[in-house]
């Protein structure tokens, strides 16, 4: 069975310009390439539940966030395949992420209940 695309984002500064992220509603994460469309280039496990929201970071080429139905929100580098910090227990599912455009080290994340968080 191979599970549905629900988000995707590129690499921002990426000087290849070709790879790029994708959510999936089994909860996993896989980086791939423009270049590679049969294969991923990596698989994460990221989450319990559909991954809604993937983001890269406009400011660290090699970090990316993730949000999910489990709550959750994962900050990864795409070079390892455990997330480098993990936010759990939002009070509903989240929807969707964030970076901030005036800091590298802030972005925010909004709930299926309607509450946002600056983290």
């Amino acid at each position: 069975r191979e599970a549905s695309a629900l988000c995707i984002d590129f690499f921002k500064n990426d000087k290849a310009q070709n790879l790029y992220i994708a959510g999936t509603e089994d909860g996993l994460v896989h980086k791939c390439s423009v270049l590679y469309s049969e294969q991923t280039l990596e698989n994460y496990m990221a989450h319990t539940g559909p991954v809604y929201a993937v983001r890269c970071s406009p400011y660290v080429t090699d970090l990316f966030l993730t949000c999910s139905a489990d709550e959750s929100v994962a900050l990864w580098d795409h070079k390892q395949t455990k997330p480098l910090l993990e936010l759990k227990k939002d009070k509903d599912k989240i929807q969707g992420l964030a970076w901030a455009p005036f800091d590298s080290c802030v972005f925010a994340s909004i709930s299926r209940d309607a509450s946002l968080k600056v983290r």
